[in-house]
Formats: structure tokens, sequence, C-alpha cells
């Protein structure tokens, strides 16, 4: 899972926990979702492209050793900030400074 910081929330619109709470749940449900990729990946053994769970692609390369993603709706990439978090036996989180689109 790519987790998203505060700074990511805020600037996709999302300045406060108030205004997560007034989004439209689908709209929320969807944006998560945008940030589950198909398996389990430690930040040095990402492919050059990975599938979400939603569907899409993303695009990885790498720049200073650590993994980057863009997709068709986020021309410009997603830096990974804090990497390999192992939550459990099936989920590495992978915190970033960004929120993907579809």
């Amino acid at each position: 899972m790519l987790a998203p910081n505060n700074n990511a929330f805020r600037n996709a619109g999302y300045d406060s926990v108030g205004a997560i709470d007034s989004a439209s749940y689908s709209a929320v449900v969807q944006l998560l979702a945008n940030q589950f990729i198909k398996g389990t990946y430690f930040s040095s053994r990402f492919p050059a492209s990975v599938q979400r769970v939603q569907g899409s692609d993303l695009i990885v390369s790498y720049s200073g050793g650590m993994p980057h993603f863009t997709t068709a709706g986020n021309p410009n990439p997603v830096n990974l900030l804090s990497v390999d978090l192992v939550a459990g036996p099936d989920l590495i989180l992978h915190y970033s400074d960004g929120l993907l689109s579809p």
C-alpha cells in the first residue's frame, strides 16, 4: 500500500479532517483505492510497472535509489518517503508524498 502523508491530502484539497469528512463517501473510497497495488513489494524490488487493485497500471522509476510512481492522471511523480514497513503477512506500507489519481 502506498500511504500518503498529511501534506499529500492537503495538496489534493483536503486541508482538514473536516474537509475529508464533508467529501462524498464514494470520492474518498475511490481516492484511497487508487493507493493500493497488487502484489507485495519491497522498495528495491518494484518492477517497471505495477497494477493497482482498482485496475490501472502505475509506471515505476527510480531516483536516488527510491521508487516513484506516475500514471496518466499523475504526470508528476509521487515519491516514496519512508519504505518497507511490514504491517502484516501480505501488507507492506510505503509512505508517499502524493495521492495517485486514476
